[in-house]
């Protein structure tokens, strides 16, 4: 019993370390949700675009792409947020030679088949100071993705 006892405190002050550390690495967070075909500034010159979230079964989602949007010299839209379907987001920058675009690809996940889901993240250098843009949560029931900004 007393093991057991010994084992649960070690586990728990690991866990309260680890996460004591991603919080000291990720200096400035916020947590911002988007919209599916939506795209909402990050900062003044880095934006990001979430693409369609089609659903998969009561809680799963198929994949997708967020972009992670960087102008060069100006921002990538007009306004800081807005509903944009992807096609007209490609068309509009595929004439724009100034914006980068970093793909993060959300894989497809089936809660049934018991695993939890793994999200990607970026390392973002170009836009005046480097940030970190990671997928954390999918809301499939709403349609909107979550996502985590450090260096704000």
């Amino acid at each position: 019993m007393q093991e057991t006892l010994h084992t649960a405190v070690v586990a728990v002050i690991l866990l309260l370390s680890a996460t004591a550390a991603d919080a000291q690495g990720c200096q400035g967070r916020k947590e911002l949700w988007i919209p599916q075909e939506s795209y909402l500034a990050l900062t003044d010159r880095v934006y990001a675009y979430a693409g369609p979230i089609q659903r998969q079964g009561q809680s799963g989602w198929r994949p997708f792409t967020v972009q992670v949007l960087v102008g060069q010299y100006r921002r990538p839209f007009l306004l800081p947020k807005g509903l944009l379907r992807e096609a007209d987001v490609n068309k509009l920058l595929a004439q724009r030679s100034d914006v980068t675009r970093i793909p993060l690809r959300v894989a497809g996940h089936d809660p049934a088949g018991g695993k939890k889901p793994s999200f990607p993240a970026v390392d973002v250098t170009g836009a005046g100071r480097p940030l970190t843009v990671r997928v954390f949560r999918v809301q499939p029931s709403s349609n909107a993705v979550g996502l985590e900004v450090c260096g704000l």
